[in-house]
């Protein structure tokens, strides 16, 4: 988990959707969510720190001697920005919490969605056997997201391109 997108508007989703993740982990008695802090450096830094500090986010820009002094293990050419609230979510624990009645969710899994609108109190997802109704939906539909937002009318998120993550730890 990040806040550190070079698209302000990202960083608002991300700083919108922290809060839920720390109070479904306080209700679950769950950590869900495992600060670790994240470095991001590279073409994009400047775009990262930009957006970070559009959005009231904070990221720390650390510079050469800096830099090195903070990351002895690391030769990072420039600049980078450092954010320590990031952290890793706990995907099992996640998935786990998320199946208990208490949530108040339901994952179902292998059911094609070919349609999500408002209706009622919340949301209707439509899919190839049934309709479901929700007040929340969460769309994680990998390389067909954009496709499924758009089908839902959601346009605020843009062009979504399918992107390969590079991640170290």
């Amino acid at each position: 988990f990040r806040l550190g997108y070079d698209d302000p508007l990202y960083v608002y989703l991300a700083m919108r959707a922290l809060p839920g993740w720390t109070r479904l982990g306080e209700e679950a008695g769950v950590s869900l969510l495992e600060p670790v802090g994240l470095l991001s450096f590279g073409e994009r830094v400047d775009d990262v720190s930009l957006a970070l500090r559009e959005s009231g986010a904070f990221g720390e820009v650390l510079l050469g001697e800096e830099l090195s002094e903070t990351f002895p293990g690391l030769a990072v050419r420039g600049k980078a920005v450092y954010e320590p609230a990031a952290g890793v979510l706990r995907v099992a624990e996640i998935l786990s919490v998320l199946s208990q009645p208490f949530a108040g969710s339901e994952i179902t899994e292998g059911i094609r969605v070919v349609g999500i609108e408002e209706g009622g109190a919340g949301v209707r997802v439509r899919t190839a056997g049934d309709d479901y109704e929700a007040e929340v939906v969460v769309l994680c539909a990998g390389a067909w997201t954009g496709e499924m937002a758009a089908k839902a009318g959601i346009d605020a998120l843009g062009e979504l391109r399918p992107s390969v993550q590079q991640v170290a730890y």
